[in-house]
């Protein structure tokens, strides 16, 4: 068939064929290292967890029985002279004392509960009398 002039429909398609096909081979090295990355990552060990260490109440007077006793006590005391019931919440509002969250955790290090051990002024002298 003679040529009549005509330009041909894709005059570049060998060259969209290569651009096309060097994409595609680049999704494919992309894939082929996610599925190596994850490879690895599946055989690494877990971290070790490190040892919880025991609570330790940021306020040194509460370290002891014997001075956190006292000093709950004496937030006891201020709370009933502002003649409010005594109570976590009302310690720490009325008294300046540690939050209810830290009253809690203070007080379950030393065996004790709120309501079951409460108020502070009914609690023993000797800590062995806890246990």
């Amino acid at each position: 068939m003679p040529d009549i002039g005509q330009a041909p429909m894709f005059p570049d398609l060998d060259k969209l064929l290569e651009l096309e096909r060097l994409r595609l081979e680049r999704q494919r090295l992309k894939l082929q290292r996610r599925q190596l990355k994850r490879r690895q990552h599946e055989m690494t060990p877990p971290p070790r967890a490190r040892p919880k260490r025991p609570y330790l109440p940021q306020n040194k007077a509460h370290r002891t029985y014997d001075t956190c006793r006292t000093s709950f006590q004496e937030y006891e005391r201020a709370v009933v002279a502002a003649g409010v019931k005594v109570t976590p919440d009302s310690i720490y509002a009325y008294a300046g004392g540690p939050s209810p969250k830290t009253q809690e955790r203070t007080l379950a290090m030393y065996g004790l509960r709120y309501p079951r051990d409460w108020p502070p002024s009914t609690w023993p002298l000797d800590k062995k009398i806890l246990s």
